[in-house]
C-alpha cells in the first residue's frame, strides 16, 4: 500500500480550504485571489468553486463594471453565509434564551422565554426548541 491520502479525503481537504478562504472575505473575491490564498491550481479551485456554487455555499457574482479593464473580466465569487444557520440555546432555572446566526456569525434572531418546568428535561428542551424557532 502506498503512503498518502486517498483522493476523496484530498478533495474534502481542498474543498474545505477553498470554502474557508472564500468565507474570510466579506466582499466577493476573484478566483485568482483564492488560487493565491489556497495554493492550489487554478483548475482545482475552479472545479471546487463550481461544486460549491451547485451546493449553494458560494455564488458567482457579475463583474464590477466600474472596475472594467482590458480583456476578460475576472470571475468573482461570494460566500453564501445564509446557506446554513447556527442556533445556540441557554437554559437556566427560570428562562431559556436562544440566538440564531448565519455562518459569518451575524445574529439573525434572538428570543427569551420563560421556562415551563426546570426539573423536566423534556419540557426544557422543548422550550429551547420553541425559542430557536421563534
Amino acid at each position: 500500500m502506498t503512503p498518502g491520502v486517498d483522493p476523496s479525503t484530498m478533495r474534502r481537504l481542498n474543498t474545505s480550504a477553498v470554502l474557508r478562504a472564500l468565507a474570510e472575505h466579506a466582499e466577493p473575491v476573484t478566483m485568482a485571489t483564492l488560487v493565491g490564498e489556497v495554493a492550489l491550481s487554478r483548475r482545482t479551485v475552479e472545479l471546487i468553486l463550481g461544486s460549491l456554487c451547485a451546493e449553494g455555499w458560494a455564488s458567482e457574482v457579475a463583474p464590477d463594471a466600474s472596475r472594467a479593464e482590458f480583456g476578460r473580466p475576472p470571475r468573482t465569487f461570494a460566500f453564501e453565509a445564509d446557506r446554513a444557520l447556527v442556533a445556540a440555546a441557554r437554559i437556566d432555572t427560570h428562562s431559556v434564551g436562544a440566538v440564531v446566526s448565519d455562518m459569518r456569525g451575524r445574529i439573525r434572531g434572538r428570543a427569551v422565554r420563560p421556562l415551563r418546568d426546570y426539573h423536566d428535561p423534556t419540557a426544557s428542551v422543548a422550550d429551547a426548541a420553541d425559542a430557536v424557532a421563534e
